[in-house]
């Protein structure tokens, strides 16, 4: 996820998700989903949220506060158990 501020002031609660597809149907939603942040994620406050699991993929979200013409970024993994 990333979080581009092109304005001279701050701004919070910027909005921003994405979709995960797993590469295989799971035989059933899983029963956790845990996100590990890679060292690379900057400025970037906690975690995504997840939101609506099955057994095809899920989806996440997240709100940050960025600084002016600043960014902020989240990279890591998921892992997810059935």
């Amino acid at each position: 996820m990333q979080y581009s501020n092109s304005d001279t002031v701050a701004h919070s609660d910027m909005a921003g998700g994405g979709s995960v597809t797993f590469r295989n149907r799971l035989p059933a939603t899983p029963s956790s989903i845990t996100f590990s942040p890679s060292a690379n994620s900057g400025s970037f406050v906690g975690n995504p949220t997840l939101f609506l699991p099955d057994r095809d993929g899920f989806a996440f979200y997240s709100f940050q506060t960025v600084p002016a013409l600043g960014a902020a970024y989240w990279f890591g993994t998921y892992t997810a158990v059935v």
